[in-house]
């Protein structure tokens, strides 16, 4: 049976009380209970509080205590690359290979860093091959991995294939894709840029 107080934090956690399960995870961690499990709370409640550098602390702390906690590690290696230090998240998203190299999160966020690093051919052909085993080990009606299409788009408009990329949003069912729709009509934009068609990527600019 979990510490009471665990739990109650985690009680204020799902109810969105940042702030107050913060505190009660704190009171676990003197009480040295579950600490790396407490600063991962903490952890993913600053960064619901958009605090991303106690959320970095917090991660690591987690990772600290217990290098085993992958969901930290993958979480940290996130942080990473929004803090622009990718070559860092290249080697979390490395470590978490070692562990796991069928998730496609791990291979978008291995990707992601390579793409920052500016190794952009090596990105691409870690995306295809996540694509290739998505499509390969998923049921015919799963959704695709949002962000490894986006990080696709993104990947061919960077190597100038700006055709392929309007040919493959067209291909795109866009209902699936409607959490991302703001980052794909970006990438479709950059494409239309790319070729020299201004005129419609202002229309796009200046649609709803």
């Amino acid at each position: 049976m979990e510490n009471e107080i665990y739990q109650e934090a985690k009680d204020l956690y799902v109810k969105q009380q940042f702030n107050e399960s913060i505190e009660k995870f704190k009171e676990c961690i003197k009480q040295k209970i579950y600490i790396s499990q407490c600063h991962e709370y903490i952890a993913k409640a600053y960064y619901s509080l958009k605090d991303m550098l106690k959320a970095e602390e917090n991660f690591k702390l987690s990772i600290k205590s217990d290098p085993l906690n992958l969901s930290s590690l993958y979480a940290y290696g996130i942080i990473e690359i929004t803090f622009a230090k990718y070559k860092e998240a290249y080697t979390t998203f490395k470590t978490l290979l070692d562990y796991d190299n069928t998730k496609i999160d791990i291979n978008v966020g291995y990707a992601a860093s390579l793409f920052g690093m500016r190794k952009v051919l090596d990105a691409k052909e870690v995306i295809l091959n996540a694509i290739k085993y998505e499509r390969e080990h998923s049921d015919e009606d799963a959704k695709p991995n949002l962000m490894c299409a986006q990080i696709y788009l993104v990947i061919l408009n960077e190597l100038g294939n700006h055709q392929t990329v309007l040919q493959k949003i067209d291909e795109m069912n866009l209902e699936i894709l409607y959490p991302m729709i703001k980052e794909i009509k970006q990438q479709k934009i950059a494409a239309y840029i790319g070729l020299k068609e201004y005129k419609k990527a202002l229309d796009l600019i200046d649609s709803n």
